[in-house]
């Protein structure tokens, strides 16, 4: 005669919120508006050959982690922060700042920022 163990387990714990995989990534132009239009044009006019060699970076990515330190150090630069590989810009874009640039990477991406990137890679 087999012998049967009953076991009795307590219920599974409630699941809490998930965090959402797209909280930090944000879409292309929404961070360049974080730091308003003359930011954004000097960007994309640039010829300065670090910034060339940025943009192409950037907008070679599906999307932008906000906490990815490359992407950081690449706006450090344009302000003006000597960042290693990159040197130091001979023009700093006018008005952005190490400080400016940390604020706008400090804050996680709004549902608006990344609208496109849900759309396409988050159905």
């Amino acid at each position: 005669m087999p012998l049967e163990i009953l076991v009795e387990l307590p219920p599974a714990p409630e699941p809490g919120p998930q965090p959402d995989p797209c909280e930090w990534l944000i879409d292309h132009m929404p961070l360049l508006d974080r730091f308003g239009f003359a930011l954004r044009l000097e960007f994309l006019k640039s010829t300065e050959p670090n910034v060339v060699a940025l943009r192409l970076d950037y907008f070679g990515r599906k999307w932008l982690d906000l906490r990815h330190p490359e992407l950081k150090a690449g706006f450090y630069y344009m302000a003006g922060v000597t960042v290693p590989v990159l040197g130091t810009i001979a023009a700093p874009i006018a008005g952005l700042t190490q400080a400016t640039v940390d604020a706008k990477f400090a804050d996680p991406a709004l549902a608006a920022e990344n609208e496109a990137l849900r759309k396409q890679f988050f159905k």
